[in-house]
């Protein structure tokens, strides 16, 4: 779900992507399905209209946007830039601390198994010393 808010009322809501949604307050439809060629920029302190989607990815690497801002066509309410265009280097991320984590599990799983041997030799040890 994503977290859109209403152009007319301002009203904040949830909607689905690729499907057509509705303002809950004002009933705005919104045909979300429908891929815009120009984005609306809402920044902190002002309004950027007629953006096309290179333009808007070039200005998230520079810097000059934030994920966070706000983006809206004329076929969604506004939503964060984040939302509109899911970042690629996210998902590389998330598979390379997924390796991480899976070497870093089987390096523990290795060491407990170490240290259990360990254990029981000292344990045999301890017995013969003792007879």
């Amino acid at each position: 779900m994503i977290k859109g808010i209403c152009k007319n009322c301002s009203a904040e809501f949830s909607y689905k992507a690729g499907k057509k949604t509705e303002c809950p307050s004002c009933g705005r439809t919104y045909p979300v399905k429908k891929k815009a060629a120009k984005f609306d920029i809402m920044t902190g302190e002002e309004t950027k209209q007629g953006l096309s989607e290179k333009e808007i990815r070039e200005a998230l690497e520079k810097g000059t946007l934030l994920e966070t801002d706000m983006a809206a066509t004329v076929y969604t309410p506004w939503t964060e830039i984040k939302n509109l265009f899911p970042s690629k280097k996210a998902a590389v991320k998330e598979s390379k601390a997924y390796i991480a984590g899976y070497v870093l599990f089987i390096f523990s799983l290795l060491i407990n198994i170490i240290l259990i041997c360990i254990i029981h030799l000292q344990q045999e040890k301890i017995e013969i010393l003792t007879r």
